[in-house]
């Protein structure tokens, strides 16, 4: 309050603007075949708050890998990856 003569000095700046910042990260992996095809599949999710009040990021990874025997001595492979990832930011803007 500027009328009072404050000027803000009750204010914790820091308080105002941060907070303590989290992670959160899960994983989930399952695999399995023959010795003639083998197959992999995983997700992950990843949550982060930042320390700046308002801020973070989330990720989801899925992934798919598979591998088949063709002949007796080669091999074929397949691979499928998946992100998405969303960022937010709810900054105050900056002005002079």
């Amino acid at each position: 309050n500027l009328t009072n003569g404050n000027l803000g000095s009750s204010v914790d700046a820091y308080d105002a603007i941060l907070r303590n910042g989290n992670v959160s990260n899960l994983n989930l992996a399952m695999s399995g075949g023959t010795e003639s095809a083998r197959y992999r599949i995983s997700t992950s999710y990843l949550d982060q708050t930042g320390i700046i009040k308002g801020t973070g990021f989330k990720k989801l990874t899925a992934s798919i890998n598979s591998s088949m025997k063709l002949l007796k001595s080669k091999r074929i492979g397949f691979d499928f990856n998946l992100v998405g990832s969303q960022q937010s930011e709810k900054l105050a803007a900056i002005s002079n």
